[in-house]
Formats: structure tokens, sequence, C-alpha cells
């Protein structure tokens, strides 16, 4: 195999974990690599060691340019695309050895246009994989539908758009949306759509950082955004896959539930206050009104919510005082990584 692949790696202060990831791509098994390091302002060393991996290999290409976030990050990446297929990085996660060589040849070998692998979530003292993703029920090629079914299941299709090789070609007309934080909510389902095929490789070989400082790590308002996202994909599901329009509006009333909760924990301020109005209106007459439910857990938490958004707060309180008292048990789908789902 010679053929192109452009790997992107968006970069903004990244100086304590670039080297371990750049590492990573130039030590790939598959040497036919176009690596685009995308400086997104960095204000610490991570530019210059950038700097030092491209003297050393001249597949290494680095566009600087002013911190304008990931998503812009990675659109001015996409404007240097050379390759076939394409993979984005994050950076400060780590491929195993042998990614691009597994990616690729299963997108050869069965005309795929998207490939993704299985992941391992790694902290600083431990590993950890999503036991789900395990006992593999998937066919290993899906088509349309069933790929963009998987996808809102978000268990072996991820919403990321890292950990994925996708033919140029898909992705070339599909700028992330800049100034949103889950930015590829947005942008995933579109991708799905315009795919044929999509495989997936059960083996874990994307390790994906789990760190102090992600976007993740403390909630504000803007982490709202992934709610726009998950409705702006309802809308689009309604339109063209109808069969699908009720099992992303579960997922999305389930990811209101969640962000409500979260925001019962902020101060009673006016900023707190309109945005858990917004989740009570679009779950009470948005787009979330009377969405057909299929688990009975969730139909609880649902019907809860809209007798008094206070009482199904109270229970999730009682819940979880009840969790640490050990009086219930729940069971993290995370367990430690075995030999045989490691990335190396």
């Amino acid at each position: 195999m010679n053929t192109l692949i452009t790997l992107i790696v968006p970069v903004y202060n990244v100086e304590p974990y670039i080297e371990e990831c750049l590492t990573s791509l130039v030590q790939q098994t598959y040497p036919h690599l176009q690596i685009v390091i995308v400086n997104d302002g960095s204000k610490d060393r991570s530019r210059e060691i950038a700097a030092s991996f491209q003297k050393e290999d001249a597949r290494i290409t680095i566009v600087d340019k002013e911190n304008g976030g990931l998503s812009d990050a990675r659109n001015a990446g996409m404007a240097h695309i050379k390759g076939e297929y394409t993979a984005f990085v994050d950076s400060d996660d780590v491929l195993a050895r042998d990614w691009v060589e597994k990616t690729l040849r299963a997108a050869l070998l069965n005309r795929a246009d998207i490939v993704q692998t299985n992941h391992v979530y790694m902290w600083p003292d431990k590993m950890l994989i999503d036991s789900r993703t395990q006992h593999h029920t998937l066919p290993f090629l899906l088509e349309r539908e069933d790929a963009m079914r998987a996808l809102i299941d978000n268990v072996y299709l991820k919403n990321f758009a890292w950990g994925k090789l996708y033919r140029s070609e898909l992705i070339k007309d599909k700028p992330f949306p800049v100034g949103k934080l889950f930015e590829d909510m947005f942008w995933q389902h579109l991708v799905f759509h315009d795919a044929t095929l999509v495989a997936y490789v059960q083996e874990a070989l994307y390790g994906y950082r789990q760190r102090e400082g992600s976007i993740i790590a403390a909630y504000s308002v803007k982490h709202m955004d992934i709610l726009d996202g998950i409705l702006d994909r309802c809308r689009f599901m309604k339109l063209y896959y109808p069969k699908l329009y009720e099992k992303q509006r579960e997922e999305a009333v389930q990811m209101h539930l969640i962000h409500y909760k979260l925001l019962a924990r902020k101060p009673f301020n006016k900023q707190w206050q309109r945005a858990r109005r917004r989740i009570k209106r679009e779950m009470v007459q948005g787009l979330l009104m009377q969405p057909v439910l299929s688990r009975e857990e969730m139909i609880k938490q649902h019907r809860l919510f809209l007798k008094s958004p206070l009482l199904y707060i109270g229970r999730e309180g009682i819940e979880k005082g009840r969790r640490a008292a050990g009086l219930t048990q729940t069971v993290s789908p995370l367990r430690p990584v075995t030999g045989e789902a490691g990335l190396i």
C-alpha cells in the first residue's frame, strides 16, 4: 500500500503531552503520511517541540495561526489535505504504532468511507476501556442507516472526530462550527450521511487522554453547546432518517436531563436560572415535547421532571446519597485494560 494518509494535529498549549503524541505518529508502521500540525497560537513550548520533530521528519508540516479554538484549527488543517484519507489526532492523545496501517487496510479491503477503531481512556496511573465494546455484536461493516443508528447509540461508533480514518473527499467541504464546544456533535452526522460504508475495528488502538484543563473538566454555560448540537441532529434525523428520529430524541432528552442536574449544582443567579429555564422550555414546549421513550428508567425520570424539576432533582439527590452509603450499586462500563486491549 502506498496510499497517502493525512494526519491533522491541532496544537494549543500541550507542552507536557505533544512529544508523546508526535512520537506515536512518526513511528507508525505505515510510512506514507502527511502530518499537518496546526499551531493554534500556543504560548508554551508546544510549537518549539513540534519544530524539533519537523527537523527530523520531512513528512511534517507546521501551520501557524492565531488562536481560534479547536474547530478553527481543524479547519485550517483541512485546507492542507493531500492524502486520499484523513484522520484527526488530538495533540494530547496517542496512536498505537499500527493504527494507520490497520485502519487503512480496513478501508481499502472493504471500500469503507470511514473506519473507526476502539479506544482506551488514559489517566496518569491507569488505562480503562469501555467493557461494552468487548462484547462485540455490531457488524464489522455498516451501511449508512445502520451506521447512523450506531452513532446515536454512541457505544461502538463514537461522536468524536478523532479515532476515525475518513475518505478525504467526505470531509473537505464540511468545516467544523467555529466557537462551539463539542463541535463534533454538529459535524459527525453530516459526514456519516455522505458515507456509503462505515467499518468498525474492535481493537483498542487510540489512546484518549483524560486530564485537568480539558473542556469537560469544569462545567460552564458554554457546555450547553452540546444541547444545540443534539437538537440540530434531531432536526436532521427527522428530515433524512425518520425511522431514527425518536431514538435521537430519546438521547436528546437524556442529555438535557444530565445538564439540568449539572445546572442544579450551580449558584442560583440569573445566568444559571436562564439556562435551567431553557432546558425546561425545550422539554415542555420545544422539540423534545412528548417524545416516545423506550427505556423504563428514562420514562420515570422524564415524567418526574415534567411534574416538577425540583422533585426530579430531589430524587436524584436521594439516589446519589444511597449510592454513597452503599445502599445501591452502580456499575461503570469502564474496566482496566488487559494485555489484549492495550495500545502497544
